[in-house]
């Protein structure tokens, strides 16, 4: 599983932040937050978001609004030192 940083690609970043509100129901818990998608799997369609007090790792579906869709995991700030680059 390789992780890349989406955070520097304003243009990937920009279209996965719009599949995320494209996909999100009223009823999902994510739907309403300010996101920012930072890191993305090359291996799947796993993104991670963030908000102001945690990272969410989210499934994108890539089919528009479907009930119970995108899943996710809710990670605090000290999860997400998994994600960073190891030099």
């Amino acid at each position: 599983m390789t992780w890349v940083d989406a955070s520097g690609d304003t243009q990937r970043s920009g279209q996965l932040e719009a599949e995320l509100k494209r996909e999100l129901a009223p009823n999902h818990v994510l739907f309403g937050r300010s996101l920012k998608a930072v890191m993305a799997r090359t291996d799947s369609d796993d993104v991670v978001f963030r908000d102001e007090r945690a990272f969410f790792v989210v499934h994108l579906t890539w089919s528009g609004e479907v009930p119970e869709w995108p899943s996710l995991e809710i990670a605090t700030p000290a999860d997400a030192k998994c994600l960073e680059p190891r030099s």
